[in-house]
């Protein structure tokens, strides 16, 4: 199957509204505590950098791991997968992503990636 998701300025009230609705919405961080259900809102995505201060440079602080450890815990529990966009193409940010269970990784760097990914 494939469910197509609204990004961006996303009309968020229309497409709840809708019915039958073919589209879900793409939720940002502030939407984690919503309760409108994974089938209308099936990702959370958001702008790392208005979240976090770590770049993808040097050690990740121990209380931004634990805050993304959480984020991504509580999008799963409500059975929604989870995007951080404008994340730092670096494979200390990728690493940090990975260990974290983000489901999407986020890059303008696909030979990066891929490198990092079939190590």
């Amino acid at each position: 199957a494939v469910t197509a998701i609204v990004s961006g300025n996303r009309p968020v009230e229309l497409i709840t509204q809708t019915s039958p609705r073919f589209a879900g919405i793409d939720g940002r961080l502030s939407d984690l505590d919503s309760k409108r259900p994974a089938h209308l809102m099936p990702l959370i995505s958001d702008n790392w950098n208005m979240h976090f201060s770590w770049r993808g440079q040097g050690e990740f602080p121990a209380a931004e791991r634990k805050k993304l450890e959480e984020i991504v815990s509580k999008s799963h529990a409500d059975g929604r997968r989870i995007r951080l966009w404008a994340t730092a193409d670096t494979p200390a940010m990728w690493n940090a992503l990975r260990e974290a269970d983000v489901d999407l990784i986020n890059t303008d760097n696909l030979s990066g990636l891929r490198e990092f990914l079939t190590k």
